[in-house]
């Protein structure tokens, strides 16, 4: 069995774990800038050697997962191919989502394979999560090294997809678009929620966000799966409603404070969500939204300006 190491014990490195471990694959050692990291992760896994050591490596481990921070990975690319230890056959793999494989390229002056692996899931925690069916992508320059990391993914019961290192970064977006951004928006809501209970009184205190919007939210997404996000759209830019965009932005602005940073982001997360919903709306419908986006544009520029 390949023996494998897991270099950083941030988030990610906690449920990939989990599922090396139930694919067979335990891992032999951690290693973390904090020895005191790298042990808890090894802790929790019954693994045997964990420091911040690289001594604790040598040249049996095959397979090297980089679960470090972005700016951290070519560092610990060049410290492991400094390393006086034979690495012919080794493969070396990062789990970034928007940095290109060829910042491990240093592994290769020691005969060191390399490529990245990204899981599209959320790890906002060092709790679980299962990425059993999940996809991943897979970034490598190497034929060899991506029928590994596609076996790799395979045996964790993951999706792997190919990608071009150029095209990183715009993969990376669309995950931040799908995951990140779905926050941002949901935490506007849940604002303006709040805010519209407090002005009426405290009416409605007993009942809470997600209470109220799970069901819209969950209706939401499961028409996307069904009909995409395009026909899939509703409410007043589809329409073509302007008196009730110009109704949303008069109460937003009387309601929310401008020297606010969040509550100013809201209104501009408003403005700049509808004007993308205005192509939506008319590739969905052929209608002219052109006043509409017009609006929103007018209104957009005059709030960054301030």
């Amino acid at each position: 069995m390949e023996k494998v190491a897991i270099i950083g014990a941030g988030k990610i490195a906690y449920s990939l774990t989990d599922a090396l471990v139930k694919a067979g694959l335990k891992p032999a050692a951690v290693i973390s800038r904090t020895g005191e990291a790298a042990e808890k992760l090894a802790e929790k896994f019954e693994i045997e050697s964990a420091g911040s050591d690289f001594s604790l490596l040598d040249s049996a481990f095959h397979t090297f997962f980089i679960c470090v921070n972005n700016d951290s990975i070519k560092g610990v690319a060049e410290l492991l191919s400094s390393l006086d230890l034979d690495f012919t056959s080794s493969v070396f793999i990062h789990m970034s989502g928007s940095v290109p494989s060829h910042e491990l390229e240093s592994v290769v002056h020691k005969g060191g394979g390399y490529g990245s692996v990204h899981i599209l899931q959320s790890f906002p925690t060092k709790e679980v999560i299962s990425i059993e069916g999940c996809f991943c992508v897979v970034d490598t320059p190497f034929d060899d090294v991506r029928a590994t990391l596609n076996r790799l993914a395979s045996m964790m019961k993951l999706n792997p997809v190919d990608i071009r290192s150029d095209m990183k970064t715009i993969y990376h977006t669309a995950a931040v678009f799908s995951s990140n951004f779905i926050n941002a928006v949901l935490r506007g809501g849940e604002k303006l929620f709040s805010l519209s209970l407090e002005k009426e009184g405290g009416a409605g205190q007993n009942v809470n966000y997600e209470q109220v919007f799970d069901p819209i939210i969950e209706q939401t997404l499961r028409n996307i799966r069904k009909h995409g996000a395009v026909m899939s759209l509703s409410g007043p830019v589809e329409r073509n409603d302007i008196q009730t965009i110009r109704d949303h932005l008069a109460r937003l602005t009387h309601h929310l404070d401008m020297n606010n940073r969040e509550d100013k982001y809201i209104i501009i997360s408003y403005l700049a969500n509808s004007l993308l919903l205005t192509r939506m709306a008319a590739q969905k419908t052929g209608a002219d939204l052109s006043g509409i986006e017009e609006f929103l544009y007018h209104e957009l520029n005059q709030l960054t300006k301030k």
